[in-house]
């Protein structure tokens, strides 16, 4: 990962979304506001969420389906999901 690059406020607000698709790429800035630093814009991390969540959910997602309908529908949970 390289340095961050300084960027003065005007010329972050100015530039706003070509610094963000920038960031996407893996720079990173510091903003400065007369010289000082101020902020630093950098991409967000994904969370990564662990198998005992993922079972957790699940396992409430089928006993809700199973109350409601008497059966557990996978492919209905799935649609569910891209909705």
């Amino acid at each position: 990962m390289t340095a961050p690059i300084n960027v003065g406020a005007f010329e972050a607000k100015t530039h706003f979304s070509q610094l963000l698709e920038q960031v996407q790429l893996g720079a990173q800035f510091v903003i400065t506001r007369h010289g000082k630093k101020v902020a630093r814009l950098v991409a967000i991390e994904e969370e990564a969420v662990s198998s005992s969540e993922i079972t957790a959910k699940l396992s409430v997602l089928r006993e809700q389906d199973f109350a409601k309908n008497g059966y557990f529908d996978i492919r209905a949970a799935i649609e569910d999901g891209r909705r």
